[in-house]
């Protein structure tokens, strides 16, 4: 039961960010939108922080400086704005449900660039995910240009 619990409000939380985002941000430009979301992270991470500080952790080599860089300018610039692009042009439904769409895609990422090797069962779970993203294009009547333009690229970034 110990790790049950945190999937769980993880799993709800996540689930249910995209429509209440949809719900509150509603009228808001997305590059505003995308910087509240930021602003809301960074007090509660320094919250968190305050009252549980970070252990020792490895340190930021130059090498690593690229990927980092890179790291940030899409995760936490591109991304964002993408997110509220897309709920902007399209249903909190599709968006919340496109987001799945990221897992094959690290997945893909992680084989061809980083060679990483899966077994079936991970293979499977991609597929099935890749599925779900494929129903939620065809129940929207296909590739559309909100859909493409909004919802996928939040999946995309």
């Amino acid at each position: 039961m110990g790790r049950l619990l945190p999937g769980l409000f993880a799993a709800a939380t996540f689930g249910g960010a995209t429509p209440a985002a949809k719900v509150l941000l509603d009228g808001v430009a997305p590059l505003w939108a995308a910087g509240w979301l930021y602003l809301a992270s960074g007090a509660a991470l320094s919250a968190l922080l305050a009252v549980r500080p970070p252990g020792a952790g490895r340190r930021v080599r130059r090498s690593d400086l690229p990927w980092l860089l890179a790291s940030i300018a899409v995760g936490g610039v591109a991304a964002p704005v993408a997110f509220f692009l897309g709920l902007a042009t399209g249903s909190a439904s599709d968006v919340s449900l496109l987001l799945g769409v990221e897992l094959p895609l690290t997945v893909g990422i992680a084989v061809l660039l980083f060679g990483e090797r899966l077994d079936p069962w991970r293979v499977l779970g991609a597929a099935l995910v890749t599925a779900g993203g494929g129903l939620v294009a065809w129940r929207s009547g296909g590739a559309s240009s909100d859909l493409l333009g909004g919802g996928l690229a939040s999946a995309l970034l």
